[in-house]
């Protein structure tokens, strides 16, 4: 991968070319066999289970997005609790207790999600206390904030403001340099909660550097399963193509950094991304991957929910 990776970065306007050039071939060879019906694009199963795959990828790594919103929560709240935290241990574990309640109720509606996605046709007591349409309409919408949220958020704003550059290979001076780090907030966290017990300093700063971590994580996530997102461009088989090797070139970036109009490509996919999974959500009709789509959200939420319940609880 690495070796193709610099091949395409050292050719990127022929590498780019030839991928366009290959996917507008198959773009008219499938039309061709439509008979030049452009809409039957559209109407394959192919395209159906391509969106659900789609859907299915942006649903699992929203649940990485709400887990860091809360840890971002739970750092501000050590934060402003400093003082009355200082030197209780009793304290400290009874705020600890508290935090864990938000998290007990994401892992609830998880479950939910989980449950009403395997029996649709119960009527369940979300529906009985709103009605049905209510709920069905608030799902919708939720749909449609993940997928443009995590389109935007991970994607294109990091585009447009050139910083986004997942990193899967650190240099030895880097690693050098992390190894320091971790040292010297190892000696910060034993002074500051031994000598001085500043218990919510020291746990506002450790979920400080979880957040971080685990926004690398998601970010070099993002690198891995841009395919699995672009994949409903598969009526579009130019814009799949380019896809792909703006992928590789995602997966090797630290052989040389995105160009600017590579990064305005990624942009360009990701609204694409963005329109089609809106219209397809909307005015498809009922979609048959929707428990998967479900299923997908509720152990996202669960998965990256409780590994941050365990990381308060073990702080």
């Amino acid at each position: 991968m690495m070796k193709f990776g610099k091949a395409i970065s050292d050719n990127l306007k022929a590498s780019y070319s030839v991928a366009f050039t290959v996917g507008s071939i198959i773009l008219v060879i499938m039309l061709f066999l439509s008979d030049w019906n452009i809409m039957v694009l559209s109407d394959t199963e192919l395209f159906i289970y391509a969106a659900g795959v789609s859907g299915v990828s942006m649903k699992f790594l929203s649940g990485t997005g709400i887990m860091l919103t809360y840890a971002s929560v739970t750092s501000i709240a050590f934060q402003m609790n400093s003082e009355w935290l200082k030197g209780s241990t009793e304290h400290a574990r009874r705020f600890k207790l508290l935090l864990i309640i938000p998290v007990i109720i994401i892992v609830v509606y998880g479950v939910y999600k989980i449950y009403t996605a395997l029996y649709p046709g119960e009527f369940s007591f979300v529906e009985a206390l709103f009605g049905p349409e209510l709920v069905s309409l608030l799902d919708n919408l939720i749909l449609l904030w993940g997928i443009w949220s995590i389109m935007i958020m991970i994607y294109a704003i990091p585009a447009i403001q050139g910083s986004y550059e997942p990193e899967y290979e650190k240099s030895t001076m880097e690693k050098i340099k992390e190894r320091i780090s971790k040292a010297k907030f190892s000696l910060w966290k034993g002074y500051q909660s031994k000598v001085w017990k500043e218990y919510g300093k020291v746990y506002a700063e450790e979920f400080k550097n979880y957040s971080v971590r685990m926004e690398q994580i998601r970010l070099q996530l993002s690198g891995v399963i841009l395919p699995l997102l672009c994949i409903i461009l598969i009526p579009f088989p130019p814009l799949l193509a380019i896809a792909i090797i703006l992928w590789i070139r995602v997966l090797t970036v630290a052989e040389k950094p995105l160009t600017t109009a590579e990064r305005g490509t990624l942009v360009f996919l990701v609204l694409s991304v963005i329109l089609i999974s809106t219209w397809f959500f909307i005015f498809f009709g009922p979609n048959p991957l929707i428990t998967t789509l479900d299923i997908a959200y509720g152990i996202g939420l669960i998965v990256n929910i409780v590994v941050l319940g365990i990381v308060i609880l073990r702080s």
